[in-house]
């Protein structure tokens, strides 16, 4: 069955594997899970030539970065052939560039309205608001983590497209990452004076996503016997921005009755000045 069918993507993927596959054989990729299966057994015949072998994978995902890029999978094959070159424990992206993901987009969108509620009289930053004495401050913190989905394994759920690649039918981003989390991080300073309260703060925004082959991804059996002998390198993905988040608050017979709140990027406030 065609995933492209069942899911109503505009893409099918039963054409992209056969792509893929023009630079490796049928009968290299059955020889690449035998090999893993054994290696991992422990049970390697004695006929087996290590070298050989490893340079036949290297050689097929080698292809597989050549017919990313001529497919037009670029975030795809930069990450494979960063894996395949040993770069480095932590590939660093711009965070410009990846803010202008849609997912990426959603993620932050989800946490400032988590810490925009934070504030409300019945959460737990809320409730402390409500304790701070005319002319006092308080120091709060708070962190929201945001998990986006690979191939949801977790389809029979209601899991929302923003959070797989897969089901939003980018292509490109299921081939090059994985589960990650955009990860955020707040600490504000809250001031009352008479029945107002001010409160400022700087969030921290990361992603993170561990580039390996342990999870479910296209052709990672050889990718796991090259990681093994020490011929690739698992990698994080991070990139890291700051907002600052400004809110006004008014208090009335004991509650929080309104609230404004800003927010405004830490390198947007530094071109302005």
């Amino acid at each position: 069955m065609s995933f492209t069918k069942f899911f109503g993507l505009n893409i099918n993927l039963d054409k992209i594997s056969e792509n893929l596959n023009r630079y490796a054989h049928k009968e290299n990729e059955r020889q690449i899970k035998t090999y893993v299966r054994e290696y991992q057994s422990k049970k390697v015949s004695p006929d087996y030539n290590e070298k050989e072998f490893l340079d036949s994978v290297e050689s097929t995902y080698r292809g597989y970065v050549r017919t990313g890029r001529e497919y037009g999978y670029k975030k795809a094959a930069e990450n494979l052939e960063y894996f395949l070159d040993k770069s480095g424990p932590v590939r660093i992206l711009d965070a410009a560039e990846v803010r202008k993901k849609d997912f990426i987009r959603d993620a932050e969108k989800s946490n400032r309205e988590r810490f925009n509620r934070s504030f409300s009289k019945t959460e737990k930053l809320g409730s402390q608001l409500l304790k701070l004495k005319p002319g006092h401050s308080i120091n709060l913190k708070d962190n929201w983590d945001y998990e986006i989905g690979l191939l949801p394994l977790k389809i029979i759920t209601n899991l929302e497209p923003s959070r797989s690649h897969f089901l939003r039918g980018d292509l490109d981003e299921y081939l090059s990452s994985g589960t990650s989390f955009l990860k955020s991080e707040g600490n504000f300073t809250a001031k009352r004076h008479n029945n107002n309260i001010s409160l400022e703060g700087i969030v921290t925004h990361r992603w993170e996503d561990l580039y390996d082959f342990e999870t479910m991804k296209p052709f990672g059996a050889g990718a796991y016997a090259l990681e093994e002998a020490g011929r690739a390198q698992n990698f994080n993905i991070h990139s890291q921005w700051q907002q600052r988040m400004n809110a006004t608050m008014n208090l009335k017979n004991g509650k929080l009755v309104s609230r404004r709140i800003t927010w405004q990027d830490i390198d947007e406030e530094q071109k302005n000045e």
